[in-house]
Formats: C-alpha cells, sequence, structure tokens
C-alpha cells in the first residue's frame, strides 16, 4: 500500500469519525448494559418528561476539576440530565455552571446566583500532592418552569437522583393535587403523628383526614382512602360507605394488625386480639386475614 493510499484510507476515516460526531449531538442515544438497567429511565420519568407543556431548565452547579469521586458524579449527573432532555420532545434543557466561593462568604455572581436559590457550598476532602485537604464545592441542581422553581441542595450521589428530579418536576406541572385521605373515628394512627409521610405526600397530595361519621359517603374526589391500623369495629353504616367508595373507582388501602402488641410486659410482648369487624367486607374482594404464630 502506497504512502497516496494510506492518506486516502486515514482521510475516509477522520470522515467517518466526524460524521459520527455530528449525529451523536444531535441524536441522544445511551446503550445501558447494566442487569438491572441502572442507568436507563424508568417508564414514569419517560412520560412525565415527554409531558411537559413549557420550558424546563435545569442549572447545575457543579464545582469543576472536582477529586475523586465527585468527578464520576458530576459526569453521572449529565448522563441523567441528557436522558431527561432526550425524552423531552426539545422542553427541557441543562446548563452546568462552575460557581467559586472564597470562603470568606465573597463570591462570583455565580456564586451568590447558587445560593439565592438554596444551594451552599459544602466541604469534600480531596487528596492534593499526597495532602489530604478540604475543599468547598458545588453539588447542587436548581429546576425552573413556569415561574417555579425547586432546588436539590446538594447530590450527594446519583443512586436516588432520577426520584428526585421526577418527584420535582411532577410537583411543578401538577396543576391539580389529587386527594388522598388517612381515615380517622377507629383508633387508627393519626395522621398528625405520621410526620414524614404526610410532608413527603404533601407535596404532590391533598393529604387530609376522613371521618366516617361526618358525610354520607366518601369524597368522590378523592382517590386513595388509607386505613391504617384500626383498633376498633366499623359499623355497618362504615363498611358500606367503604364498599360504595371503591365499587365507583375509588382505591382503599387496608394496613390491618391482628394483634395489637403489649410493650409493659417485661418478660415477653403478649398481643391483644383486635376486632375491627372488617373480614366480611375484606372476604367479598377476596382478601383472608389469618394470624401466623
Amino acid at each position: 500500500m502506497n504512502k497516496k493510499e494510506i492518506l486516502i484510507k486515514l482521510a475516509v476515516i477522520i470522515g467517518i469519525i466526524v460524521v459520527i460526531n455530528v449525529i451523536s449531538k444531535r441524536v441522544f442515544t445511551r446503550v445501558d448494559i447494566t442487569k438491572n438497567s441502572s442507568f436507563t429511565l424508568s417508564p414514569i420519568s419517560k412520560d412525565i418528561v415527554s409531558g411537559l407543556d413549557d420550558n424546563l431548565l435545569i442549572k447545575a452547579y457543579f464545582s469543576e476539576n472536582l477529586p475523586a469521586p465527585y468527578n464520576n458524579l458530576r459526569r453521572q449527573v449529565q448522563d441523567i440530565l441528557d436522558d431527561y432532555r432526550s425524552y423531552s420532545k426539545g422542553n427541557m434543557n441543562y446548563e452546568f455552571l462552575n460557581p467559586t466561593s472564597s470562603g470568606d462568604g465573597e463570591g462570583n455572581e455565580l456564586d451568590q446566583e447558587a445560593q439565592k436559590f438554596g444551594i451552599q457550598p459544602v466541604q469534600i476532602q480531596a487528596m492534593d500532592n499526597d495532602k489530604l485537604e478540604v475543599k468547598r464545592a458545588y453539588l447542587g441542581l436548581a429546576l425552573l418552569y413556569e415561574g417555579k422553581q425547586e432546588v436539590i441542595p446538594v447530590v450527594q450521589n446519583a443512586d436516588n437522583l432520577e426520584y428526585e428530579i421526577t418527584s420535582l418536576i411532577k410537583k411543578m406541572t401538577t396543576k391539580t393535587k389529587k386527594k388522598v385521605g388517612f381515615l380517622t373515628g377507629h383508633s387508627e394512627v393519626e395522621l398528625s403523628k405520621l410526620t414524614q409521610i404526610n410532608g413527603a405526600l404533601s407535596q404532590q397530595y391533598d393529604v387530609t383526614s376522613v371521618d366516617l361519621n361526618t358525610s354520607a359517603e366518601l369524597d368522590p374526589e378523592m382517590k386513595v382512602l388509607i386505613i391504617m391500623s384500626p383498633k376498633a369495629a366499623f359499623s355497618e353504616s362504615d363498611k358500606y360507605k367503604i364498599d360504595q367508595f371503591i365499587l365507583n373507582g375509588g382505591n382503599v388501602a387496608f394496613l390491618i394488625d391482628r394483634i395489637t402488641p403489649d410493650f409493659q410486659q417485661q418478660q415477653m410482648v403478649i398481643g391483644k386480639e383486635v376486632s375491627n369487624n372488617l373480614d366480611d367486607l375484606l372476604l367479598n374482594y377476596g382478601i383472608e386475614l389469618i394470624q401466623t404464630s
């Protein structure tokens, strides 16, 4: 093979590489070969981001030249954001910004902008010239949509990032919150004591307590009724209202205890059997409660 042929083949190879790069910029795709598709958006995330009605901008305030393992974290975050953008039908974009902080409260405009969103610099450990040093770095995301804003102040790892981003997008795009009810009146666990559950649900749902004694029927606008660990018996009227709610398309979560533990005993935990009078209602739906020892 003479020199001219080598140069021609080399030019062809370079041309192919250039074309591939141009195509990859226009059409994003990423093959996920992990066993559990760890790096593939879930169908729910795809549906939510593809249903955007307006432009969503995600500002990633990430310091540059981060030490390991944070340098890999930045790459993982970018890969996830690429996935969201590819399924958004052009309605989602992102940008990486590099704030700097001097550590004395002073900083550039990006530093101040990040902190206005509630994204503060965090301290990370890094090896520099075989010496362990503590550095300040930004690892946060700000989501902007239709005048609303949500923030992930610190991205500690990418494992739970899709859930966090999708939850925030869902929250920002929801026009009317669906109603979730927690039943009361039968010694159920009180909603006021479920602080974490109530807080998490309230971000996307209208959470309320429901008392069957105050209404002739359950609110048809309510999507889910949660019956959590009732200790008192349900009347026939109560069961009828629940049954009608289910027949009309409502969803009910029965979280039932057959035994109430007695922690007053020092030697062992002795349980007291719970009689809630729900067995016949549950049996109508093919559910039978059994007690195991």
